[in-house]
């Protein structure tokens, strides 16, 4: 589809797709702001169609669709329409895990390896369920989006990890982490025999009012589901295949609409309880949005189960972002405020996050204090590029060189990357020609020695002995 139709098509579309808000004969006041908002994000990243819902006090009061859900075809999105939800699946597991916990089917401070025996002689045996789902069991990630759907797979897959997959012992290291939340999703399997996609579908996304939303990928695409785009030349391209592979589905493979995961957002918000009925336990809940481990770098910003658990200007903020084959998507709760925002697009490059701002802005009148531009970027030090200087991670290894006066970093297949330092020194920065400004945060042991580095992607590059 030449770019001219699809900004026409982005430009007709939202009108004819509006979905009225509940329990109201009309939009709210905000509702052309809302919209004016995502349409010039859409606009801006050549991005087909996106998604948005609204929550305010316990009930969605907006939900609206905008543009198409493929180049191809140009069907339009609509409020039914699935998205992949990519990293938003985590609070979803997060919330069947701590479900069994409650019920007395599971321990989350037992090692795994009592549920998944075959796992009992490997580095990260030891850890626990809470490890997991905190991204700190010392596990890598993956990004294998294709391959076996059967009720199975996820076991076999499981089962098969080696120390190779793993970046550090358990609690050593925070680092993002799907494999971590693909093996909490067997550890469901084995406490009650169910598969995954079985488990989700009938203890939280049946529970929580989600009808259409599913584990199961040839489920997902008997009803109406968007397809993920990727840049192609300056003109989105339909990304093939369609992700499917049981292995992953616990950490990013569940399909669901953003209305259907705004009822996520308000059982949280409400201490487990929607529409008069509760629906997760108290408990549960406390578990999930209290914030268990603090992320590197940061001021207030703590891992809860599947969530980050924020503060900023003085407002907690609960929130996942996502962005997988195409499919970029943001979930954000301000519990104090009962507000909530979850907007889902199917092109890579859209930035749900440049939405939410001005969106909680003209819904609540909520000021987000604008990021602040660093200090500039300075060289390392010669003691700092000897301390720094090494070998990163085991499997797929990144060296920092000090070479002439310079720190280099080097990983497989690529050209060295001059690096500098932050102006406090806690920060090594990726100093790219692009002028893209990727930073690491600098973890130290207690005697000041590296122990890994902290990107923006919530990675870790664990320094080898």
């Amino acid at each position: 589809m030449p770019t001219r139709q699809l900004a026409a098509l982005l430009l007709a579309l939202p009108l004819a797709t509006a979905v009225r808000a509940q329990g109201s004969a009309a939009p709210p006041a905000w509702a052309r702001a809302v919209d004016s908002v995502v349409t010039a994000e859409l606009t801006r990243s050549g991005t087909p169609g996106a998604q948005i819902a609204v929550v305010q006090r316990g009930r969605v009061v907006y939900a609206r669709a905008y543009g198409v859900a493929d180049i191809e075809s140009g069907r339009p999105i609509t409020e039914r329409t699935l998205f992949l939800t990519g990293s938003i699946t985590k609070p979803l597991t997060a919330a069947l895990l701590v479900q069994l916990a409650d019920e007395g089917k599971l321990d989350l401070d037992a090692p795994i390896s009592r549920w998944v025996p075959e796992l009992g002689g490997r580095m990260f045996g030891p850890a626990t369920t809470h490890q997991l789902l905190t991204h700190s069991s010392g596990l890598g990630s993956t990004a294998i989006l294709n391959g076996r759907t059967d009720d199975v797979a996820l076991r076999d897959a499981m089962i098969a990890l080696t120390d190779a997959n793993a970046l550090a012992e358990p609690g050593r290291v925070l680092s993002f982490s799907n494999y971590g939340y693909a093996l909490a999703g067997h550890v469901a399997e084995r406490v009650t025999g169910q598969s995954y996609a079985t488990l989700i579908d009938s203890l939280v996304l049946r529970r929580l009012g989600m009808p259409r939303a599913t584990a199961r990928p040839f489920v997902a695409v008997t009803y109406d589901f968007s397809l993920g785009h990727v840049p192609d030349r300056g003109t989105p391209r339909v990304l093939r295949p369609l992700p499917a592979v049981a292995s992953a589905a616990p950490a990013g493979l569940v399909w669901a609409s953003a209305p259907e995961i705004a009822r996520l957002a308000i059982a949280l918000m409400s201490g487990g309880m929607l529409d008069g009925a509760r629906v997760l336990p108290a408990n549960a809940v406390q578990r999930m949005t209290t914030g268990h481990l603090a992320v590197p770098g940061t001021t207030h910003d703590h891992l809860g189960y599947g969530l980050h658990v924020d503060r900023v200007d003085g407002r907690r903020i609960w929130s996942k972002a996502s962005e997988i084959q195409g499919y970029p998507g943001l979930l954000a709760m301000w519990p104090d405020d009962s507000l909530a925002v979850v907007v889902f697009a199917n092109r890579r490059g859209y930035e749900p996050a440049n939405v939410i701002s001005p969106v909680v802005r003209a819904v609540a009148g909520i000021p987000l204090t604008a990021a602040v531009a660093p200090p500039p970027d300075r060289d390392p030090t010669a003691a700092e590029r000897a301390q720094l200087a090494g070998r990163y991670n085991r499997a797929v290894p990144m060296v920092l060189i000090d070479s002439a006066g310079a720190l280099l970093m080097q990983f497989p297949r690529v050209a060295p990357i001059p690096m500098l330092m932050s102006a406090d020194g806690t920060r090594l920065v990726m100093s790219r020609s692009d002028g893209v400004r990727r930073a690491f945060v600098i973890v130290r042991e207690p005697d000041g020695a590296v122990r890994y580095l902290f990107d923006d992607g919530e990675q870790a590059y664990v320094r080898q002995r």
